[in-house]
């Protein structure tokens, strides 16, 4: 689920969810939009506090 989506579903403003994950109002429009694209550790405290589930799935090409 997107956090817009996360955000219309449970009826909350941009500041209220802001708010509920600990960052501004202008992060929360920037990470809606795309204009921001948070770390990997950014986004695993974002998941904990919106009770999702986090997995990182590692793709590499590896030379022998």
């Amino acid at each position: 689920m997107k956090i817009y989506e996360f955000r219309i579903k449970n009826d909350l403003t941009q500041k209220q969810l802001a708010e509920k994950l600990g960052i501004k109002q202008s992060m929360v429009s920037k990470l809606e939009s795309g204009q921001y694209n948070p770390s990997i550790e950014q986004l695993w405290k974002i998941s904990k506090k919106l009770g999702w589930n986090f997995k990182v799935h590692l793709f590499g090409i590896f030379k022998s």
